[in-house]
């Protein structure tokens, strides 16, 4: 009977210690996730949008075109993160934000919401928007 509990309770802390480790990599991704979402929103704020396309990548790893000169003259008032989803399988999520932001030909502020999608990298460990830059010479007109 005792050896049987043994077993029972060995088993037990085998099977917790492999869900550690899972959420071990669960959390290391969330993690990476934050800091990766921090770092491009630091690159747009301040108008660094060639370090922030750069966190810009398709899935099959092609970066979209990137025209520099469609941002020219675009100044980032402000750059808040709403909300970070990461889904279940922790290699996908959503991640909305609110971006103020004028032309410094018209000075007048307007306001968009982004909604992109991350989506995490395995050859890479890093995180990727699936998308492009938000189009601010949109809300401009």
């Amino acid at each position: 009977m005792h050896k049987m509990l043994l077993g029972v309770s060995m088993g037990l802390a085998l099977l917790s210690g492999i869900a550690g480790c899972a959420n071990m990599g669960i959390q290391e991704r969330a993690t990476l996730l934050g800091e990766e979402t921090r770092a491009y929103r630091k690159a747009m704020r301040w108008g660094a949008y060639d370090l922030a396309h750069q966190l810009v990548r398709r899935r099959d790893g092609s970066a979209p075109a990137f025209d520099a000169r469609a941002l020219e003259g675009i100044r980032i008032t402000s750059f808040e993160i709403t909300n970070r989803e990461m889904a279940a399988d922790s290699v996908e999520a959503i991640v909305s934000a609110e971006i103020s932001y004028y032309h410094v030909e018209s000075g007048r502020v307007k306001t968009i919401k982004d909604r992109q999608t991350w989506w995490y990298d395995e050859t890479t460990k890093h995180w990727y928007i699936d998308g492009s830059l938000p189009d601010f010479a949109a809300g401009l007109k």
